[in-house]
């Protein structure tokens, strides 16, 4: 209950609510991340290695280790490069996905779309 804001839905019961802050910063603790204590929620979050641990359905039955979460996003849409993805830090993945962006597999290894990637890599 650090932070509160007005209940922005329509019809909420409560006058206000409770808002847990984060920052996408990778490697450094922000002010928001220290008042809410919530950065492991951010995608660059090193969770160490096999953090974030994958199957994709193209492939089942091999399971795929991240340090973090933007990787592991990453390496559903590189699914043949994810072993060399697994271990790097949230910004050196985005730096592959750039150098690749006109490989990337639009199935996202199997999962459909990015929203079932995305919640693929959360759970």
């Amino acid at each position: 209950d650090a932070l509160r804001m007005g209940d922005p839905r329509r019809g909420g019961d409560t006058k206000s609510v409770g808002v847990v802050g984060f920052s996408a910063a990778e490697g450094r603790e922000e002010a928001c991340d220290r008042l809410c204590q919530a950065a492991f929620l951010g995608h660059g979050f090193d969770a160490g290695s096999g953090g974030v641990r994958l199957e994709a359905p193209v492939e089942r039955g091999l399971l795929r280790d991240f340090t973090n979460s933007q990787a592991a996003f990453v390496g559903l849409k590189f699914w043949k490069l994810a072993g060399e993805l697994s271990e790097l830090t949230a910004s050196e993945a985005a730096e592959v996905e750039r150098q690749l962006a006109s490989r990337e597999d639009h199935t996202f290894a199997g999962f459909g779309s990015g929203w079932l990637a995305m919640f693929a890599v959360l759970r």
